[in-house]
């Protein structure tokens, strides 16, 4: 594996290369989710790595300006920062590897993130969203409801901030509006059944979006905060994105 700081804005990064035989087709690119749930999916993320390294092409995971290893400070953080930051995740993977098609997964709001950096590119084959934010303020009343303490114009959700801008932001998502490049198959994987996965597989059906939605039962509770950390690793789910991923 490979540690390294990349783009304009010095983003920490790592590639964990490709272990298969032959030449891969694309590269991958992961997107970490929000807050808390970052920390909780950080070692279901480095599986994913790993098991994809074994059965496809080279793997990029990084943080967000202003996350994890990456300069800034998270009341800088703007969900409009994490989808340019994608963009040039996507950019860079292309460079390292020399492969022109790229697959990315991302989990909750990490799947917005590269929902929205795939809009007008024609280099992202593949997207797995993985318990997909479907509406911003649906995932802001649940964050609410974890009990957020107001600084400021600044909330802090289990002690991650969330700037006034980055509420903003997230309150006006909706992927049910998203435009799918026409070359981007589109896999919805979830681990439960709600109206805003619904809306969402609706909403790709009637735009002859080429994509599926998948079911696999686990813990959807990503947000949840504990005096251990609550690391999770569901290993069913883990391996049904990875086989979205590579199949």
């Amino acid at each position: 594996m490979e540690f390294f700081y990349f783009g304009p804005g010095h983003l920490f990064g790592s590639i964990t290369p490709p272990l298969a035989r032959g030449t891969p087709s694309a590269a991958v690119v992961l997107c970490y989710p929000f807050g808390q749930e970052y920390m909780r999916a950080h070692r279901a993320y480095r599986q994913l790595a790993t098991l994809i390294s074994r059965m496809a092409g080279p793997v990029l995971r990084f943080d967000y300006f202003g996350t994890g290893d990456s300069p800034g400070e998270g009341e800088e953080v703007t969900l409009q920062r994490w989808v340019e930051d994608t963009g040039v995740a996507i950019d860079e993977v292309r460079q390292r590897s020399g492969l022109d098609r790229v697959r990315m997964a991302g989990l909750r709001l990490g799947a917005v993130a590269a929902a929205l950096a795939s809009e007008g590119r024609d280099d992202v084959e593949r997207m797995v969203l993985w318990d997909p934010v479907i509406r911003g303020r649906a995932f802001l009343d649940e964050l609410d409801k974890e009990g957020v303490t107001p600084v400021g114009s600044t909330w802090w959700v289990n002690g991650f901030p969330a700037s006034e801008r980055l509420r903003r932001e997230v309150d006006e998502v909706d992927l049910c509006r998203l435009t799918v490049p026409a070359a981007t198959q589109v896999v919805q994987v979830i681990s439960h059944r709600n109206v805003e996965f619904e809306r969402f597989s609706q909403a790709m059906e009637a735009r002859s979006v080429r994509g599926e939605t998948r079911l696999i039962p686990s813990s959807p509770n990503w947000n949840y905060s504990d005096d251990v950390g609550g690391i999770l690793l569901p290993r069913e789910m883990i391996r049904g994105v990875v086989d979205a991923l590579v199949a």
